[in-house]
C-alpha cells in the first residue's frame, strides 16, 4: 500500500542585492541551500526556477521525506502532548 498525500507547497523567493558585487542573490525561504545569483533581479529568479527544478529531479527523494516530515511536524503542532496518561487495553 503506498498512501498519498496531498501537500500544497507556496514558495518563497527571497531576493538580496549585494552592493560589493552588484549581483542579485535568489533563494526559496524554504530551501535556503538552493539559490541563484544574475544581475538582474528577473534573471535572479529565473535561475533560481531552472536550479531547483534540476534539484527536485537528482534529490526527490530526499525533498519528499523532508516535506513530509515538515507536514506532520507542522501537524503534531496543532496538538498538546498530554501527560500521565492512564491506557486500558480492552479485548
Amino acid at each position: 500500500m503506498n498512501p498519498e498525500i496531498d501537500l500544497k507547497i507556496e514558495l518563497v523567493p527571497v531576493v538580496l542585492h549585494d552592493k560589493k558585487t552588484g549581483l542579485y542573490v535568489a533563494y526559496y525561504e524554504q530551501f535556503p541551500r538552493a539559490s541563484a545569483s544574475a544581475k538582474t533581479i528577473q534573471e535572479a529568479k529565473s535561475d533560481l526556477n531552472e536550479i531547483f527544478s534540476v534539484m527536485l529531479r537528482e534529490k526527490k527523494e530526499e525533498i519528499n521525506k523532508q516535506i513530509i516530515d515538515d507536514y506532520f511536524a507542522s501537524q503534531t503542532k496543532k496538538f498538546q502532548r498530554v501527560k500521565d496518561v492512564d491506557v486500558r487495553i480492552f479485548a
